[in-house]
């Protein structure tokens, strides 16, 4: 997938058959795609184009998520920032990304995070994200089992982990942490270790050069697959104390009325000061100042902020 972030973004073509994503926010009135080629004499170019909407990647790879069909977005408490994603349903409403380089983990370590909340037990196999390959079979996936337990497959379905005693079918979020290390699975729930295996899919290779990144998946998601929210995925395995602290960091953001952004409209920073004492981050802007703790803001100041001091709980905010 392609993300334009100039004003002209192009590619050249790869053969006879090319296919490309493109991602783009279209904030201007006169937006639009250009195609253009110099095919051979007497050969004819064929375009095929589909548009659909895609939900924003937050993270340095800004690789978005296809949406198809209609899927929810609910604050994950009362008054709270933080919304989840929920109304999936089986081969109808789920996300999407086309192919992507980002995701070829080979045989080396990966993680996947997220949040869930389901009321009641699963009645069958249920997939949060897996990673699909329609001719081979899925290079990985996860999710939870009629059992009510949590699971990582590597290739083919075979159930690398598993936890054996830790249901997850309660009404409140928990936190789920995938993990490959050094050829191991691992799970996590609420930052404590749940399941490892030594399973011999564990190890095997996930590159697939047509597959594709569901949100659930298309072909068994409709049981339970609801209220997803902080879904993550990383060519990294993270460390006992980092699945602890992003764990304990994130849970109050599903609080009733936690705010996790910044105050107003505006999303340009023009101060910052960090107050150590107190461990809070002050983010200044032409309308606020955001104090924030962990990832939570926990106050607003009216006002444009040009440059910020803060220490020892004292604070000075230039205008």
């Amino acid at each position: 997938m392609v993300s334009v972030t100039a004003s002209v973004t192009s590619f050249a073509g790869q053969g006879t058959t090319d296919l490309r994503s493109l991602t783009f926010n279209n904030t201007s009135s006169s937006a639009g795609l250009i195609l253009y080629s110099s095919p051979v004499s007497g050969s004819t170019v064929t375009y095929t184009i589909s548009v659909k909407s895609a939900d924003s990647d937050r993270s340095v790879g800004n690789n978005g998520l296809q949406v198809f069909g209609t899927i929810t977005k609910t604050a994950v408490a009362s008054g709270a920032d933080l919304v989840a994603y929920s109304g999936f349903s089986d081969n109808t409403n789920y996300f999407q990304q086309p192919y992507s380089s980002d995701l070829d983990f080979g045989t080396g370590d990966f993680s996947v995070q997220l949040w869930h909340n389901h009321a009641g037990a699963f009645n069958d196999t249920t997939y949060f994200a897996a990673r699909v390959d329609g001719g081979v079979g899925n290079a990985w996936q996860v999710g939870a089992a009629d059992s009510d337990s949590s699971y990582l497959w590597v290739i083919n379905g075979v159930i690398c982990a598993r936890t054996s005693s830790y249901a997850i079918n309660t009404s409140s979020w928990s936190h789920l942490v995938y993990v490959r290390r050094n050829g191991i699975t691992e799970i996590w729930v609420n930052g404590v270790q749940k399941a490892t295996s030594t399973n011999s899919s564990s190890a095997l290779n996930v590159d697939y050069s047509n597959s594709s990144l569901q949100v659930p998946v298309k072909t068994a998601c409709g049981d339970g697959a609801d209220n997803i929210a902080l879904l993550r995925i990383s060519a990294t395995a993270p460390t006992a104390a980092d699945i602890k602290k992003d764990y304990e960091d994130e849970k109050v953001l599903f609080q009733e009325n936690a705010k996790a952004v910044l105050a107003g409209t505006s999303d340009e920073i023009t101060a910052l000061a960090y107050d150590d004492s107190h461990d809070e981050l002050l983010a200044g802007t032409s309308q606020y100042t955001s104090v924030f703790r962990g990832l939570r803001r926990v106050e607003a100041i009216a006002g444009s902020a040009t440059a910020i001091s803060a220490s020892n709980g004292l604070r000075v905010i230039e205008d």
